[in-house]
């Protein structure tokens, strides 16, 4: 890893070539690093030179494309500035090309959002009702926006608000803790059905996840564990759903659900695989 305060301290991409001569470079959201967008919170932490990579031909070029509806054109210009080979996709990515028509589906490596196994909590066998949770937005989360703002008419189910995006350090260790006190959580996937990383977390603290995550969209080993509903449901029909999966919990399924979760998606195992995807796609690369 190079970059600003890694152990590796380097943010000029030119010098970061001449040190490692490396196969292949993967370089992260630029959104995250650029200085003049919203999203870099640290503004002296840009990587400089990025375009010699495209004068590198034996450099196998990866970026990572997350939210591909935000600003189009910016990302289509930061990923022809490296000239990209191949995208690791974190959804579904039928959904991703359909939004960004630059990215080639025959180039995409899907992966998905990570968890440290370190950071989940022991079982508990004893919980309470239902936890939602998140950021409310009437477009982008629709379903979850109304059920945030009629949560008192689900049963048993409480709803912890977003704490926010800054640089002050991750809250997912005491999220995860709250999780692990709850039976149900209702987890959206927004308007573009993406694979968020609180399916995850959910299942991996014991929760049954209730979600309108669209049908064809499955997500390995742990699909079974959620309830699917449609984004349109009404409040009433999600109040039954949640009073039904409450009175119908059954701890020693969600243990077994859990230990599944930590398996696969725990970030060693995961991205282990992602390193063997990548590899194998420049090895394939036409």
């Amino acid at each position: 890893l190079y970059g600003k305060g890694f152990p590796h301290d380097e943010t000029s991409v030119p010098d970061i070539l001449a040190l490692t001569s490396p196969g292949t470079v993967i370089v992260q959201d630029k959104r995250e690093w650029d200085p003049t967008r919203d999203g870099c919170f640290d503004k002296t932490v840009a990587f400089r030179g990025c375009g010699c990579l495209r004068d590198e031909p034996h450099v196998f070029r990866v970026t990572v494309s997350k939210d591909a509806h935000q600003g189009p054109a910016y990302h289509r210009a930061a990923h022809d500035e490296i000239g990209t080979h191949a995208w690791i996709v974190y959804y579904n990515p039928r959904v991703v090309c359909h939004m960004a028509s630059w990215i080639r589906p025959e180039h995409c490596i899907r992966t998905y959002h990570s968890l440290n196994s370190e950071d989940v909590p022991v079982f508990a066998s004893e919980r309470r009702g239902c936890l939602l949770s998140g950021a409310i937005s009437e477009h982008f989360y629709p379903l979850r926006t109304r059920l945030a703002r009629n949560h008192q008419r689900l049963p048993e189910t409480v709803y912890l608000q977003h704490p926010g995006y800054n640089a002050n350090g991750h809250k997912t260790p005491g999220f995860l803790k709250t999780l692990s006190k709850y039976k149900v959580a209702i987890c959206t996937a927004s308007i573009f059905g993406y694979t968020l990383r609180k399916l995850i977390e959910a299942t991996a603290c014991g929760c049954r996840v209730i979600t309108d995550l669209p049908y064809d969209e499955v997500m390995p080993e742990i699909d079974g564990n959620f309830i699917r509903v449609e984004p349109s449901s009404p409040v009433s029909y999600i109040a039954d759903v949640v009073s039904e999966v409450i009175k119908s919990y059954d701890p020693d399924l969600q243990r077994r659900f859990a230990k599944r979760a930590i398996a696969f998606y725990d970030y060693r195992s995961l991205y282990g695989q992602l390193a063997y995807d990548i590899a194998s796609m420049r090895r394939s690369y036409e």
